[in-house]
């Protein structure tokens, strides 16, 4: 489980590694955004002074030198209108930038004021040269014209300040917004080295993991009597380390198949033990007859402990613990046994199966972290019927589920798992049936939960023992 939370921890940092590094991406390309949005306000601000600039030296010219300065003649005017419409232009061009909109608008609004200030000033140069060439006397004072002129210049340059005013403001937001996203770029920068440097050595850890499987099944492989076991809990080692956790449960779920198929019994282990089989006098006589024959072999074909309806219970829920011992071993289940040896009616596979998928769904009912993982097994025998109880104490069944447990249709529960509709289509073949329970403590706070299987007992009249060996062995037991 060590190597599996390894494994999480480094997927977890790999995801952070993405996202620190996506947000430094985005950082810098805002960053740059904002940078060009400040140089372009700068320019702007720049260019409306230069612009006004022009116009104060125009109105100025006009109070100062009347006619004969350049700075009222037409070409000097026609630049300046040209210079309000390149600051227009660029502004046009800067969208996404905080009150654009505001400042273009009071831009067009001054350009198009300073065109009729420029008529204004033309109009007072022309009537003042056609009185001067007439000799007549100009029916407006020239005072009168410089004070219209004046009080236009004012509010031209109230517009101006204005103007000035929303630029420097949105400069300020720009650049402040530009401060906020390099802190985030900056906290990126020092946050993904770290990261780095975490992800090396998990790496390196794995790696070496990795070495150390290798290793122990390069010694596997040397040695011809290697234990099924070791070879399993290696392979599961392997994927979890892997981080192949979905292929490592199906190879926990699945192996007990392999291990059944894979497991042979030394026939030399059971010399001298009882053999129960099932059959007719004459057959029995038959198979002690080929037995005392062979006298000088006793590891002789083993005889079939029961016929093929009936399972030895106990061996059978040996083997699948044995399969599932590495899943118990890793989820530090605490396990309580208590068993007989009963054969029963039924397919050795199936009682397999119901075996399993029972354990199994006791087994996941915890989470890794879950303190006091417990599982009880009690298996006894009542006359004809062998009752197994299965308790754990994980999470209880739902009140849905035990409703329709009841009454024996638990595939209509949407509480119901693929393994427990698999045990009742089992059960049903082999002639037994299965209940389902919630256990509470005193203050009725559900505190685990109880399968019972009830299977139908082999009478212990119709087997016949036998004993294994050689004739003298099996005269003294005759």
């Amino acid at each position: 489980m060590r190597d599996n939370l390894n494994g999480i921890v480094q997927g977890r940092l790999r995801l952070m590694m993405g996202v620190c590094l996506v947000g430094m991406i985005a950082s810098s390309i805002f960053l740059q955004k904002k940078s060009q949005h400040t140089d372009a306000l700068s320019f702007l601000n720049e260019g409306n002074e230069a612009c006004f600039t022009r116009v104060r030296q125009t109105y100025t010219a006009r109070l100062v030198d009347g006619t004969n300065s350049s700075y009222v003649k037409k070409p000097f005017l026609a630049l300046t209108e040209e210079c309000y419409g390149e600051s227009l232009a660029k502004a046009d061009t800067m969208t996404g930038v905080q009150g654009i909109e505001t400042i273009k608008d009071g831009l067009n609004s001054l350009s198009n004021d300073v065109h009729w200030f420029h008529e204004k000033v033309s109009s007072s140069l022309s009537s003042e040269a056609s009185t001067e060439e007439s000799g007549l006397t100009n029916p407006t004072p020239e005072s009168v014209m410089l004070s219209h002129l004046a009080g236009r210049f004012e509010k031209l340059e109230s517009k101006f300040l204005e103007i000035s005013s929303e630029i420097n403001i949105s400069k300020q937001s720009t650049l402040k917004f530009y401060s906020l996203v390099k802190k985030v770029f900056l906290g990126f920068s020092f946050i993904v080295p770290f990261l780095i440097v975490i992800e090396y050595f998990l790496t390196r850890s794995g790696e070496q993991r990795f070495h150390s499987i290798e290793d122990k099944s390069r010694q596997l492989l040397k040695n011809p009597n290697t234990d099924f076991t070791k070879v399993r809990n290696l392979v599961s080692r392997a994927l979890d380390n892997a981080g192949y956790n979905h292929v490592k449960k199906l190879f926990d779920h699945k192996i007990y198949d392999l291990a059944v198929e894979t497991t042979q019994t030394d026939l030399s282990d059971i010399v001298g033990r009882p053999v129960p089989v099932k059959g007719s006098s004459r057959d029995i006589e038959r198979q002690l007859d080929r037995m005392i024959a062979d006298e000088q072999n006793p590891s002789m074909e083993v005889v079939e402990a029961t016929s093929k309806n009936h399972t030895k219970c106990e061996a059978t829920l040996t083997q699948v613990l044995d399969a599932l011992s590495s899943k118990i071993f890793t989820y530090g289940i605490r396990m309580d046994i208590q068993t007989e040896e009963v054969t029963v009616f039924g397919e050795s596979e199936a009682l397999q199966q119901v075996f399993y998928h029972i354990l199994s769904n006791a087994i996941d009912s915890y989470q890794f972290e879950d303190e006091g993982k417990y599982l009880s097994i009690r298996m006894r025998r009542l006359g004809g019927t062998l009752l197994i109880d299965f308790f754990d104490a994980g999470a209880g069944f739902s009140s849905d589920f035990l409703k329709h447990a009841s009454k024996g249709e638990v595939e209509r529960s949407k509480d119901t798992n693929k393994a427990l509709l698999i045990v009742k289509e089992l059960l049903e073949d082999i002639d037994a049936s299965i209940s389902y329970e919630n256990v509470a403590n005193e203050d009725g706070i559900v505190v685990g939960k109880k399968v019972q299987l009830s299977l139908r007992a082999v009478p212990k009249s119709q087997l016949v023992r036998v004993v294994r060996g050689k004739k003298s062995d099996l005269r003294k037991v005759l």
